[in-house]
């Protein structure tokens, strides 16, 4: 009896192919701690125009930015975007305090309070 030299080949499902062409959103990015990836994802959307970038301002992306960067442990970057944020909306005094935190975390207490 001869057998085929043909390798068995598992057959494909439709629900995992098309689960595999939609690419992660924010939140799972933040669901998973991946914050370089949720980084990265921001910096895309920066980018691009269309149906994704529409569900965030430019502030928001700002805030996600600051919020990942931080925790990245980029607390120098992540400064500079709540201080772009504050600069861009004096009236929200949260930026300020995320500011003061990011020099709290590099250990720039001096600056920190004076902010």
């Amino acid at each position: 009896m001869m057998h085929s030299r043909r390798s068995m080949v598992a057959p494909t499902r439709p629900d995992r192919v098309k689960a595999a062409e939609q690419p992660p959103s924010l939140q799972e990015f933040l669901e998973n701690r991946d914050f370089q990836g949720a980084v990265t994802y921001l910096r895309f959307l920066q980018r691009t125009e269309g149906a994704e970038r529409s569900q965030f301002t430019p502030e928001r992306l700002n805030q996600w930015l600051g919020y990942c960067e931080f925790h990245l442990g980029e607390h120098e970057k992540a400064k500079e975007i709540y201080m772009s944020l504050f600069e861009a909306d004096p009236s929200d005094t949260m930026y300020p305090l995320f500011a003061a935190i990011c020099d709290f975390y590099r250990g720039d207490y001096e600056s920190g309070i004076s902010i």
